[in-house]
């Protein structure tokens, strides 16, 4: 009997008991070109855009992080659908602040509140 090979990938965002939630659009797409999976979303209105915690009102409120990339379509245009991430664990090092970089301790904090738990995962080699 072969011995069990257990690969855990660095690009993947999810790591257990992912909700996600369907139909919703992300806003403003055309002038943030691509999203990167990890990106911190906030919901304005009816549509989701990246969390600014500098910024002022709903949009530094997160409601759920993207799993995976989103590219602007070519023919441009104000809004895509998505599917993002509203529950469950995800991988910190990968979580996201559109326009500054990795989360901070504070942004860490306020996803556990909506629900999504960050871990810090630590990878494993063979030497």
């Amino acid at each position: 009997m072969a011995a069990s090979e257990i690969t855990n990938s660095r690009e993947t965002v999810e790591l257990f008991d992912i909700v996600y939630r369907l139909g919703v659009q992300l806003a403003n797409v055309t002038p943030f070109g691509t999203l990167v999976a990890g990106t911190i979303l906030a919901r304005t209105g009816a549509f989701l855009v990246p969390y600014d915690p500098a910024g002022a009102g709903d949009i530094t409120v997160p409601v759920g992080v993207l799993g995976a990339d989103v590219v602007n379509p070519a023919a441009g245009g104000q809004f895509i659908d998505i599917r993002h991430i509203v529950g469950g664990g995800v991988r910190r090092e990968l979580l996201d602040v559109f326009g500054v970089g990795a989360a901070t301790d504070i942004d860490v904090d306020a996803l556990r509140s909506v629900g999504i738990i960050p871990v810090a995962v630590k990878q494993l080699r063979k030497t």
